[in-house]
């Protein structure tokens, strides 16, 4: 039975060798949504994060968040529920924070652009960037064609963006950033949950809302 069934594009899903779906990642004009399954009988979200970098990791056992990110901000819990760090963006630490899920699944968070789930099951090896998707800017590298059908890029400035910008990739806009007036970013980045609880909002990133199908992709406008 194969197991790896992503395509070359990305878009597909990945099974366990019991049959069971471990990954599914659906392809949309935004990026990819990716979410991570557990091996067994009850289903259950593991991980599961959209273009935006937002979503979570959840413990395999209890099903309880363990990393929350939010377009706001974002929380590190513990198996009780109990918020144990927070934060808003950026992130100032760049200290990776390492979720080992499952024997098959380990989780790396830098931050909503930095997060990195790899699997490992039976004969395959993934790793997924289930960040924020960076888009690149358009009409900078490509000039067209040749008349091999061969795309000819404008090698003077992606030289020149990446000297000045570090990067091919146009950056995240304000709503990147939280600010504490109203209209700029994401408001205050205030939690309504109670201190030491997860909130309504971390609970259905956990993947408890059962409006939506394994698989299916949400409709891009």
């Amino acid at each position: 039975m194969q197991l790896d069934r992503l395509n070359s594009e990305g878009d597909g899903s990945i099974l366990y060798p019991s049959g069971r779906t471990a990954v599914t990642v659906c392809k949309s004009a935004s990026g990819f949504f990716h979410t991570f399954i557990a091996d067994t009988e009850v289903f259950q979200v593991l991980c599961c994060f959209d273009t935006d970098g937002v979503g979570s990791v959840n413990y395999a056992e209890g099903g309880n968040p363990w990393l929350v990110t939010t377009k706001a901000n974002w929380m590190l819990c513990s198996r009780e529920g109990r918020i144990e760090q927070r934060g808003s963006w950026p992130r100032t630490a760049k200290e990776p924070i390492l979720c080992q899920v499952t024997p098959e699944l380990t989780v790396t968070f830098v931050d909503r652009q930095h997060i990195l789930a790899a699997f490992s099951c039976a004969d395959v090896d993934r790793r997924f960037q289930v960040g924020e998707y960076l888009r690149r800017v358009n009409g900078i590298a490509a000039l067209g064609t040749d008349a091999q059908g061969r795309m000819q890029l404008d090698i003077p400035a992606i030289r020149q963006r990446i000297s000045s910008v570090g990067s091919l990739y146009t950056p995240p806009g304000p709503h990147h950033t939280v600010t504490t007036q109203p209209g700029l970013g994401e408001g205050t980045g205030r939690a309504s949950s109670k201190p030491g609880q997860v909130g309504f909002t971390s609970w259905l990133c956990a993947g408890h809302y059962s409006g939506s199908r394994v698989g299916s992709c949400p409709s891009s406008a």
